[in-house]
């Protein structure tokens, strides 16, 4: 019996994960799959408004179809978020490039923080305004004069604080794969320099 092909026969499926593959084509498609999930926030906004929509007056009724609007635009915005950083995850990586997940998972920390910060900050400040503006008195009772005015502040600091602190964590992601790959090449480089000066020594 061929013992190379004993210990060998799973070196295409370690190659494929080495790759970077294994890791970056099931994450474009998940990232694909949360942007359509966007599209489900305004239908079950759809489905809530239309089991109370009889109870409620015409202020909150014109109020719960510009929040509508609202809704379906975020999901929109959220879908692209979710399809362009799903585009800029490469399939392949370089030879001397050891950590293969990281960048990944720099990517998803990145969106995510986007994505929430469009939602947090962009979404919940429109949405609290038309409360507040068209709401009438059911929606102004639920939020309240204060707390309403207080998130219409609150809402765009938290989804820009969103935004910069996931974006820190996945640059600090992306330097230490930097550091550590840049880190290898030098070990790298230096062994061969190593085996050359010991090869020339041997000669003389």
């Amino acid at each position: 019996m061929d013992e190379s092909k004993f210990f060998n026969f799973l070196d295409p499926v370690l190659s494929y994960i080495d790759s970077g593959k294994f890791f970056r084509q099931p994450f474009k498609w998940l990232y694909i799959l949360i942007g359509v999930l966007n599209i489900m926030m305004p239908v079950t906004l759809i489905i809530r408004t239309s089991e109370i929509w009889k109870y409620m007056s015409g202020a909150s009724c014109f109020a719960s179809v510009l929040i509508i609007i609202v809704a379906f635009a975020l999901a929109y915005i959220g879908f692209i978020i979710w399809f362009k950083r799903g585009q800029n995850l490469k399939c392949e990586v370089g030879e001397s490039t050891r950590f293969v997940a990281i960048p990944i998972v720099a990517n998803l920390l990145q969106t995510i923080g986007e994505w929430s910060g469009v939602m947090i900050g962009v979404g919940g400040f429109v949405i609290t305004l038309i409360s507040l503006i068209f709401g009438g008195r059911e929606l102004y009772y639920i939020m309240g004069e204060g707390r309403g005015f207080i998130a219409l502040i609150m809402f765009p600091i938290i989804g820009y604080v969103s935004v910069v602190f996931m974006r820190f964590l996945a640059e600090s992601c992306l330097a230490l794969a930097s550091i550590a790959n840049s880190a290898k090449s030098i070990d790298k480089k230096l062994s061969e320099t190593d085996g050359i000066v010991s090869q020339n020594n041997t000669d003389l």
